[in-house]
């Protein structure tokens, strides 16, 4: 054998050797279970958004809940059972500016004015309320 080809050889044989590690570190990211925060899309629905509870199961796949993100800046007002159905995602874009982007759950209070009945609209006082978006 020619030199040329025991290096060809030791090349194959190194590049085999790390495909087989890419292929476990592959199957342990696609088997990962998600946490809390973590974001999730359903592949039936399209519908994806953070985790906020994973429900183990003895056999097959935890249940996941999640709350649904809509558009930036418009999260869901509640939550889905996406029950096994469901697959790993990166976050998504503009996360940052989602009233629910940061590690903290505490709801925005935004002010309206709400106008009532028999006052006259130069007397309007805006009230403070909670509103979930």
């Amino acid at each position: 054998m020619t030199k040329r080809i025991e290096e060809l050889e030791a090349k194959i044989a190194e590049l085999r050797e790390e495909l087989r590690h890419a292929e476990a570190a592959l199957w342990h990211e696609k088997m990962r279970q998600p946490k809390i925060g973590d974001y999730v899309r359903c592949p039936l629905t399209n519908f994806y958004g953070r985790v906020t509870n994973v429900v183990p199961r003895p056999h097959g796949r935890p249940w996941v809940e999640i709350r649904p993100f809509l558009a930036e800046g418009l999260p869901g007002q509640g939550t889905l059972d996406l029950y096994d159905n469901w697959e790993l995602i990166d976050p998504p874009k503009g996360e940052e500016s989602w009233p629910f982007g940061g590690q903290s759950e505490e709801l925005p209070i935004t002010p309206i004015a709400w106008p009532s009945k028999g006052r006259s609209s130069h007397r309007l006082k805006p009230k403070y309320y909670l509103v979930k978006w």
